[in-house]
């Protein structure tokens, strides 16, 4: 599978590189994912994970970039054909990582460009019930961090997050201010009250930030700088914060203010 495999490592390079829009590249993957026969040519789930990682700084609503995508569902497709046929445990599984990374690579993706999005996220869905690891802090938080750009209106959402709050609760890992602010991020557009998925997840994360370092403190607000996230305390900013990882990158925009109510 190797022009499979240049190709997962290629979008997986681009997204690092935030490459945009229609470059040329992009219009290169597209044509060469076409161009290879879906039933003959697999991708493994780290192929699958890197590529969908590559999609990071890629805007949906750009013809070229949903192309991409849906070349890339189509072969999720295949997985989901597979298992339903031969049961999960014959299917290896994306891992714990992989899944973070996999959802992280969605967080300039809008599934109002595209149903391909709305696609690709309900494949995502099914593709967390059935990983077999327990995800750490990191991964729950990339995973999330991926939906920034999504509302609670889209069933596949939703379906992701049912998904991870179960996976939040298989985690013991503790929290750090990284994780916390990442997760924020992520659920920034959801609506609470509206639908028992969100309102679960908000309520995994208070559990999570009770078990934090920070559980129990008061006034507590974790700030988005970038690609860090810093927290103040009262009036007091703690600077010397672990930066957020540099495999990730968050929109360029806006620096963000973010509370657990």
């Amino acid at each position: 599978s190797g022009g499979v495999e240049s190709l997962a490592d290629g979008l997986m390079d681009g997204g690092k590189k935030r490459w945009v829009k229609g470059s040329k590249w992009v219009k290169s993957a597209e044509t060469e994912f076409s161009g290879l026969q879906v039933g003959y040519v697999d991708m493994n789930p780290q192929e699958l994970c890197n590529a969908i990682y590559g999609l990071q700084g890629m805007d949906s609503k750009y013809v070229e970039v949903q192309a991409v995508i849906k070349q890339i569902n189509r072969r999720l497709a295949k997985r989901q054909a597979r298992r339903a046929a031969v049961g999960s445990m014959d299917v290896m599984s994306f891992t714990a990582q992989g899944m973070g990374n996999a959802l992280s690579g969605l967080q300039s993706m809008s599934f109002l460009d595209s149903e391909e999005i709305s696609i690709m996220l309900g494949y995502l869905a099914d593709e967390v019930e059935a990983c077999k690891e327990v995800m750490r802090a990191q991964d729950l938080a990339n995973a999330i961090f991926g939906l920034q750009g999504m509302t609670n209106e889209c069933e596949e959402v939703r379906a992701v997050i049912a998904a991870l709050v179960v996976k939040m609760r298989e985690s013991e890992e503790v929290f750090t201010a990284r994780d916390i602010g990442y997760a924020l991020t992520g659920l920034n557009g959801m609506q609470q009250y509206l639908h028992t998925e969100v309102d679960e997840m908000i309520e995994e994360l208070h559990y999570k930030v009770a078990a934090s370092e920070y559980g129990g403190q008061m006034n507590v607000l974790f700030l988005q700088f970038g690609k860090s996230i810093r927290v103040k305390i009262g009036d007091a900013i703690v600077t010397n914060l672990e930066n957020v990882a540099k495999s990730l990158k968050t929109p360029k925009s806006k620096n963000k203010t973010l509370k657990v109510e």
